[in-house]
């Protein structure tokens, strides 16, 4: 679909302004385009670096994966490896191809790749989400995040088509088809207050996150290993399941969808505004767009998702034994053959690196080079 925001503009504005005139406001989409830059940037930083340097496959251990987990790997990765495909297609190529120019929705796809980046934050502070290593996978760039504090984040297996998947196929779809329906009711309801049509969208996101995570969940895609038992049902087991995370996730789509559900007569979300009063040429007005989604994206997930994630995740409760048995699930990361306890409340956060902590079997463990603290006698 291609909107008056995909055409060159024929206006330009003046080349000056009046003496004395207070100087023109800056248009927002070039203060989105520069957050936007910053988190492409840095997105290339972390991921590009991770490929040259630390990219390699994190084995499923000596665990044999169930035959329903390899299934359901092999299920999702084809049907996210041909959504992927599609979308390619139907946002990206064929626009460009019929119109000489991206449009709306492929710049979206484009930006919604750059989040990618964001995936392993949940294990920010300590290990509390792992994949099934069966994925098709080449480790994780989860140590080349400044500030990065939970051990071993290079055997964190990051799925490389369905996980990329989820944000280019699976995210990107679902909220252009969200945005769709919406628009149909708001088309046969119009006195639906906004208000009242997002609190529907909301509780339907509830429920279809649960159904949808706690079947991935249940087939052993991944798991929530490290939680808030509290919170959690199915505590002991490895298909336990953090009541939080469909609402997490709600705020997250909600988020999504509104940015993309809220544009103006010209097709403008609320960060390509100003466009119009760039003074650049047509390839130069699809960066700043570009820029400006992404940038928008990007602080959506990270604000509204991945930091109340690690709210919760400052303080967990122990892996379930269920989980901490199967390797391809733990994948070096914690537990037998590591040095670092998965999680517990009865055991400090472990932080990467080599400073002194406590193992999996409850001995203190010094690596070479670490210095133990000393006693500082009180000045008398």
């Amino acid at each position: 679909m291609t909107t008056q925001a995909d055409r060159p503009a024929t206006d330009r504005a003046p080349t000056g302004r009046a003496p004395g005139a207070p100087p023109r406001p800056t248009p927002p989409i070039l203060w989105w385009a520069a957050v936007g830059a910053v988190f492409v940037c840095f997105a290339l930083y972390v991921q590009g670096g991770w490929l040259l340097t630390d990219a390699h496959h994190v084995p499923t251990g000596v665990t044999p994966v169930p035959t329903y987990a390899k299934i359901a790997v092999i299920v999702n990765e084809v049907i996210f490896g041909v959504g992927i495909l599609a979308c390619v297609w139907f946002a990206l190529l064929r626009p460009r191809i019929r119109d000489g120019r991206l449009s709306f929705e492929g710049l979206l796809f484009l930006a919604f790749m750059t989040v990618w980046w964001q995936d392993p934050l949940y294990n920010y502070l300590t290990t509390g989400f792992t994949y099934n290593a069966y994925f098709l996978n080449l480790g994780g760039w989860s140590e080349r995040i400044p500030g990065w504090g939970s051990p071993n984040g290079k055997e964190f297996a990051e799925p490389l088509v369905w996980d990329f998947g989820f944000y280019a196929f699976l995210s990107f779809a679902g909220c252009l088809l969200a945005v769709w329906v919406l628009k149909r009711i708001k088309g046969r309801f119009p006195d639906l207050r906004d208000g009242v049509m997002w609190t529907l969208y909301f509780g339907f996101l509830l429920v279809a996150d649960f159904i949808v995570e706690f079947n991935w969940v249940l087939t052993g895609c991944y798991s929530y290993a490290g939680t808030h038992d509290s919170w959690t049902i199915f505590p002991d087991r490895y298909y336990r399941f953090p009541l939080y995370e469909p609402i997490l996730a709600a705020m997250l789509f909600i988020g999504w969808t509104a940015l993309i559900f809220y544009r103006n007569d010209r097709g403008q979300t609320v960060v390509e505004r100003g466009l119009e009063k760039v003074r650049t040429g047509a390839a130069g007005k699809q960066v700043l767009r570009f820029l400006a989604l992404a940038g928008m994206l990007n602080l959506i997930f990270l604000v509204g998702n991945n930091v109340w994630v690690n709210a919760f995740q400052h303080q967990i409760d122990q892996w379930p034994a269920d989980l901490q048995s199967r390797s391809y699930m733990t994948h070096g990361m914690c537990g037998e053959g590591t040095t670092y306890p998965c999680g517990g409340t009865n055991t400090s956060i472990p932080r990467g690196g080599a400073e002194i902590h406590v193992g999996p079997d409850g001995q203190l463990v010094v690596p070479p080079g670490a210095v133990p603290p000393t006693v500082v006698p009180l000045k008398r």
